[in-house]
């Protein structure tokens, strides 16, 4: 049964007790949680978050994964701990309209926690389970490839990639997106 008094945060740094709000992608500053243990996963390791790959929020079905790259998942989460932190679900609200999560301006007690020893393992479980689905890179039809690849250069254009902004990500993405890279500045 889903406790619906509790949010989740996931993270890879142990021992936390309160969360503070910091800027992410919305231009203000706020504590990340989201209302299930499965798509806290997603969060619970550090990867480059958002271009490694898509998932569907479940509204239609079960959520399911896509990878953005070869061996996205795997580097990212087999083999990697981390902690899913529970959070009052009261102090959240669902302010910036993503489906996959709540926030809050606010600091955040802690009131719970669970070390998830595994999170790949954690994922096949689930997949067992039939309560997410994954399609691997080298599975996907050819029409999620490209979804995943409109979204990861939406995602550069937002984060100001092509002006030169600074973003943790922006070693890694040239590395990863260098074609998608290559061809938005040759339309360009």
């Amino acid at each position: 049964m889903k406790n619906t008094n509790v949010v989740y945060h996931g993270s890879s740094k142990p021992g936390l007790t309160r969360l503070e709000p910091f800027e992410c992608k919305h231009g203000k500053p706020y504590v990340y949680a989201t209302k299930d243990m499965i798509t806290v996963l997603f969060f619970a390791a550090k990867g480059q978050g958002m271009f490694d790959g898509w998932i569907t929020d479940g509204r239609f079905g079960v959520p399911t994964y896509y990878e953005a790259y070869p061996n996205a998942l795997k580097e990212r989460y087999w083999g990697k701990s981390s902690f899913c932190y529970h959070l009052p679900a009261d102090k959240f609200t669902d302010a910036t309209g993503d489906p996959c999560e709540v926030v809050s301006e606010e600091a955040v007690d802690i009131i719970g926690c669970e070390e998830i020893k595994d999170i790949g393992l954690e994922f096949e479980k689930l997949e067992q389970e039939g309560k997410i689905k994954f399609v691997w890179y080298n599975e996907s039809p050819e029409n999620s490839k490209e979804v995943c690849e409109k979204r990861a250069l939406q995602l550069l254009i937002d984060r100001g990639y092509f002006e030169g902004k600074e973003f943790r990500q922006r070693e890694w993405a040239s590395k990863y997106y260098k074609d998608i890279i290559e061809d938005y500045l040759k339309e360009k």
